[in-house]
């Protein structure tokens, strides 16, 4: 059994954080232009919503490597499950506000009342549906921080507890990616 492999696993989903962000960006400019190139919003909505269900899938694979892992349950190691299991509601909540968008967008035309209990017009469904799209980008950028912080704590546990081989490495593109995604929630 590979003692580093749920860093690995994390530090590779701190990766997948940022690129899911960066496509939320581009997903809401084209959302503020009132239209999409191609497709409909409500399509191009339902299509991105695929990638958090893929990083939930991640999160739930990250459980699995644990549960693998022959280790004492220190309060290190259980506040890395409760961090794991933060990461997997993020993501399940994200893929919740995606889909509400696109509801919204669907209910518009057949005049079904929006949020407020007042249809609403095609202009203000896109504004609703970015406002959804907006919050998805700030629940991203939570995640790829505290996924590598989670990967230090789990394996400076393991280094506590002498696991041979154990080190913290985290390559310069997820640093990057990590600055990238925090700087773009602040820019934006």
């Amino acid at each position: 059994m590979n003692p580093t492999a749920p860093a690995e696993h994390l530090l590779d989903l701190a990766i997948q954080f940022p690129r899911h962000n960066d496509d939320l960006a581009r997903l809401r400019v084209a959302l503020a232009r009132h239209g999409m190139s191609g497709s409909s919003p409500a399509t191009a909505l339902a299509d991105h919503a695929v990638v958090p269900q893929r990083l939930a899938n991640a999160v739930l694979d990250i459980v699995d490597v644990l549960k693998a892992q022959p280790m004492y349950l220190s309060p290190a190691i259980r506040t890395v499950y409760t961090r794991v299991w933060q990461l997997a509601y993020l993501v399940s909540d994200s893929t919740d506000h995606l889909l509400d968008a696109v509801n919204i967008i669907d209910d518009t035309p057949a005049g079904i009342p929006g949020p407020t209990g007042v249809p609403l017009s095609h202009k203000e469904a896109l504004g609703e549906a970015g406002r959804r799209v907006d919050l998805v980008r700030e629940l991203a950028a939570l995640g790829a921080p505290d996924a590598v912080a989670t990967a230090e704590l789990y394996v400076t546990d393991r280094r506590r507890w002498g696991v041979v081989g154990v080190r913290v490495n985290i390559p310069s593109r997820v640093r990057m990616d990590v600055a990238s995604s925090c700087r773009s929630l602040v820019v934006n």
